[in-house]
């Protein structure tokens, strides 16, 4: 298991978020799990995730998975699995987990992190979270 940790600051406050996952063989894996490729699948083991901030670990994953499916294109398909998320309620928008799945698997298998057009909206006192070719994006 290793840990990751996003921040990001442009303002009085900012997002920081740590995540504790591993990786592992699928067949080696005995729960249950979501598919988010040909070769990469999810599962998370802390209590305390809601199911909205699932869907941005997921999307996370999709912003990666091609170049997973690549990289494993010959091996059997893996299962990322999260065991812990901590943060600050103060320093948190849900977003964030999103770039935190992302900066984790890339540094876990070497890749280059997409690129999240990250603003501040001082007038709303939130981050303005552009993912690339997704639904989930904001628009201000």
């Amino acid at each position: 298991m290793s840990t990751f940790t996003y921040r990001i600051i442009k303002s009085s406050w900012g997002v920081h978020i740590s995540l504790d996952a591993y990786w592992q063989p699928l067949s080696e894996f005995n729960d249950s799990s979501t598919k988010i490729s040909e070769k990469l699948f999810f599962a998370q083991k802390s209590k305390f995730i809601t199911e909205e901030e699932a869907e941005f670990l997921k999307l996370g994953l999709k912003l990666v998975a091609d170049k997973i499916d690549e990289l494993f294109k010959n091996k059997e398909a893996i299962v990322v699995v999260v065991q812990e998320v901590l943060f600050n309620d103060c320093d948190y928008q849900q977003e964030g987990l999103a770039c935190a799945i992302m900066g984790w698997i890339s540094r876990e298998f070497n890749l280059t992190e997409p690129t999240v057009d990250v603003s501040f909206d001082r007038a709303n006192n939130q981050y303005i979270f552009r993912f690339p070719n997704s639904e989930f994006s904001q628009k201000v």
